[in-house]
């Protein structure tokens, strides 16, 4: 087994002659038991270490030489001798096919990788083992030649290749001087940095809400689908936040997901507060968009906690970027809303101006009233509907125009409740058009007023 498995260097590593691809350092292609934990160890002490592994060698196979010694039958012969007598019991070692393996020390459970064309989050790995149980503060990437056959969960495909000459700590000289928590410099022009995660306070993400009966949906729309927000979960670190004159302070990592939150049966993306927590919650994790909701009943901390620790890791930029929405189901009205991770990091902040932040979703929330009262047919509400917005459109389609506008228009652009004046008849007939229109962006609230045409 001790042949399968070698250190090449630690501390500064000479990288010129590989491709690397960023992996998760607990996958089964990476974490090997041939010799894994010694390269930990390596890492913990150096920051940084490159190994090798022959990866055609099985730990649980043994393989022996021709002149090896037998003992068989109470006599001695080679092996040689007891192959030609059962020749199917002799087993060919592999050629060897040694792979590079990476494991850099970092100073943060999530670490920016940037470039002058790359700016992206990474989360690391939890020492000592990876394990669920590990209480280590110390935190691990890995890097692994791409010229290793992985499996294609392993390697998160938006991520480019790296090439790197070297890698090397980032404020010291010599490796062996450095205290826990280290940056990297890869080659020349990328660095491997500490990210502003978590966050030391956060402000409740339901504190634009005014309070009532509820419930209160804030919603996350994200690039993402169902299948990779649930496995993003299970990487999510979580934080004791304490609740210090209303604001969410970090303290130390506590736990995971499941910690805190169920699966509502049988909905696979759907999860609800642990029964014997306090508070009320649920999440919903389906393709584009994250679903936090809660009732009018106050949240308890813990709650509170998990919460914003899902938040922080978002927050820090782990799925990119986004818009949201703070939207009152007792009303139905939006209370709040931004469009892009800087307006989420702004409105989390507890220093941000609340006063503010209020005065531009009041303008953002005005409703818009269309006045279609002397509409005949659905052809002529999306007419004049389109007319109160500006929207140019062709005679011959005019419902496909307005909604082609509402599905491919930046949110920002677009108004957020509309009330249309319409008949009764009209109304009455126009169910169908009706849905299509809710549908093209259910981000836009919709009302409509009944009125009787004057004679």
């Amino acid at each position: 087994m001790r042949g399968a498995f070698r250190i090449l260097a630690t501390g500064e590593l000479d990288t010129s002659n590989l491709a690397l691809c960023v992996v998760s350092a607990s996958d089964d292609a990476f974490h090997s038991e041939l010799g894994f934990h010694e390269a930990l160890q390596q890492a913990i002490a150096q920051g940084a270490v490159l190994y090798e592994i022959d990866t055609n060698d099985d730990p649980y196979t043994e393989y022996h030489q021709e002149d090896e010694i037998i003992e068989f039958l109470g006599t001695s012969m080679t092996y040689k001798e007891y192959w030609a007598m059962f020749p199917e019991e002799k087993i060919e070692q592999p050629v060897p096919d040694w792979q590079a393996r990476i494991l850099l020390q970092v100073s943060s459970p999530v670490v920016r990788l940037r470039s002058p064309t790359l700016d992206r989050y990474l989360v690391a790995e939890t020492g000592p083992d990876f394990g669920a149980g590990a209480t280590s503060m110390a935190f691990f990437i890995a890097l692994m030649s791409v010229a290793a056959q992985l499996d294609a969960t392993s390697v998160d495909d938006e991520l480019p290749l790296l090439q790197p000459a070297y890698i090397r700590p980032v404020h010291a000289s010599q490796a062996a001087v450095l205290q826990p928590g280290f940056e990297w410099q890869l080659g020349d022009e990328t660095t491997l940095e500490a990210a502003d995660y978590p966050p030391t306070s956060l402000r409740d993400w339901a504190w634009a809400w005014p309070r009532t009966y509820g419930p209160v949906y804030f919603n996350l729309y994200v690039h993402r689908t169902a299948e990779q927000l649930i496995k993003w979960l299970a990487q999510v670190f979580f934080y004791r936040y304490r609740l210090a004159q209303g604001v969410l302070v970090q303290g130390e990592k506590s736990g995971s997901f499941a910690d805190g939150y169920q699966q509502i049966q049988p909905h696979a993306n759907a999860y609800q507060l642990h029964e014997h927590l306090p508070g009320w919650g649920q999440l919903f994790f389906n393709t584009g968009v994250i679903t936090f909701i809660r009732t009018y009943q106050s949240p308890s901390i813990i709650q509170q906690a998990f919460d914003a620790s899902l938040l922080a890791a978002i927050r820090a930029g782990e799925l990119g970027e986004l818009s949201w929405d703070v939207l009152d189901g007792d009303y139905v009205a939006f209370q709040a809303t931004g469009d892009g991770l800087a307006s989420l990091q702004h409105y989390l902040d507890p220093k941000c101006d609340e006063a503010q932040l209020r005065a531009g979703w009041s303008v953002q929330f005005v409703r818009h009233q269309v006045d279609a009262h002397m509409a005949e047919n659905w052809d002529q509400v999306t007419e004049a509907v389109g007319r109160h917005f500006h929207r140019p459109s062709q005679p011959f389609d005019l419902t496909f125009d307005l909604l082609a506008w509402l599905r491919t228009t930046p949110i920002s652009e677009l108004p957020r409740a509309v009330q249309v004046a319409v008949s009764r008849q009209v109304y009455n007939d126009t169910e169908q058009e009706r849905q299509h229109l809710h549908l093209a962006n259910t981000r836009i609230l919709w009302s409509w007023r009944l009125v009787q045409p004057t004679d």
